[in-house]
């Protein structure tokens, strides 16, 4: 879809519009949205100051609901210009130092400890399903965001930030599939494509250990997963943060391997426009098909990890759309012809 979008700001019950220019960016691995946007006033008409709640909206749908955090404004004789940044209500959660009556989480799930962290009225969703940990415990000062992302790493799961402020646990496991495909000559503007190994290994290892119980169990717990597309010997041993048990710690170095070898396969395609195909905004944790055998040597599902939306007078409507293998995030691979054998050789 590439027509313009009407570009509105609620705040304090009224709807401005007008903007000169505007971004926002959403991604997977990220519990806050952002927006930006810019115009040309006469003094005082936009009296947006930091902590100011305000919704962004692209033709009439949600993109983000949350707060000022900047105002800056700039002129001179003959010019007046503003710009208003901020982010979506996950910022508290985000930000702030997480505090807990006990400090710690007995048998919970991270979600379930994420909402009682979320003391700011955020709304914490899990979109998968998660185990019970045996304890969470909160280090001295830590944030809400960071506690629970420790946990959530042995279930290959992260925080996205939602349009409405909230915050989703969720993978690629999940991903619904955006409607049409980026194909090259059709309908891909700008693209850039990285294949890298660096990261992926043989091998491997997690130990750790579980507080509940004494025994070899409970104290030496290791688990292993081996990567068969890694043709030379590269071992890599975590140390799990958390408590773990023989079943977590097995289901971590599986994530480890297929996290490292999606990881490896990246790609950044800019297109007209905001929506897909249907009629959507672009969104993270979405799987859309590219063909794009000659230019990116892809031809594969990938997964929406990030985007980065634009419009201006100057530019156009335009979104940059981070790509990722779906390995990365817990989902399939592939689907298609994938890279060319060539690219995968060594990896």
């Amino acid at each position: 879809m590439t027509g313009t979008e009407f570009v509105s700001v609620i705040a304090g019950g009224r709807e401005y519009s007008g903007w000169t220019g505007c971004s926002w960016s959403a991604a997977l691995n990220e519990a806050c949205r952002t927006f930006q946007v810019d115009t040309t006033e006469h003094p005082g008409e936009y009296n947006f100051p930091p902590g100011t709640p305000v919704q962004l909206l692209a033709t009439g749908d949600l993109v983000c609901d949350g707060y000022v955090n900047r105002y800056h404004s700039s002129g001179a004789a003959t010019a007046h210009t503003v710009n208003i940044a901020g982010r979506s209500k996950a910022q508290d959660f985000y930000d702030s130092s997480a505090v807990h009556p006990k400090g710690f989480a007995k048998d919970k799930t991270a979600a379930e400890f994420a909402q009682e962290l979320d003391r700011f009225g955020v709304g914490i969703n899990a979109k998968v399903k998660l185990p019970k940990i045996p304890m969470q415990q909160i280090a001295q000062g830590e944030r809400c965001f960071r506690c629970i992302e420790r946990s959530l790493r042995s279930a290959g799961a992260t925080q996205m930030g939602e349009a409405d402020g909230s915050i989703s646990i969720t993978n690629a496991s999940v991903a619904m599939r955006a409607t049409g495909a980026l194909i090259e000559g059709v309908n891909i503007l700008e693209w850039s494509v990285d294949f890298d190994d660096q990261q992926r290994m043989s091998d491997y290892t997690v130990k750790g250990q579980n507080r509940h119980g004494t025994g070899e169990e409970s104290l030496r717990i290791k688990e292993e997963s081996q990567d068969s597309g890694v043709g030379r010997y590269r071992p890599r041993v975590i140390v799990h943060e958390t408590d773990t048990d023989k079943s977590r710690a097995r289901e971590r170095a599986t994530h480890e391997k297929e996290r490292c070898a999606g990881n490896g396969v990246r790609a950044q395609v800019t297109v007209q426009g905001w929506r897909d195909d249907g009629g959507k905004l672009w969104t993270p944790n979405t799987i859309i098909f590219v063909s794009s055998p000659i230019l990116m040597h892809l031809v594969q599902d990938m997964l929406i990890e990030r985007v980065d939306a634009e419009q201006s007078s100057d530019g156009g409507t335009t979104a940059r759309l981070g790509l990722v293998d779906p390995r990365a995030y817990r989902g399939r691979g592939q689907n298609g012809a994938g890279s060319a054998a060539a690219w995968n050789a060594g990896m």
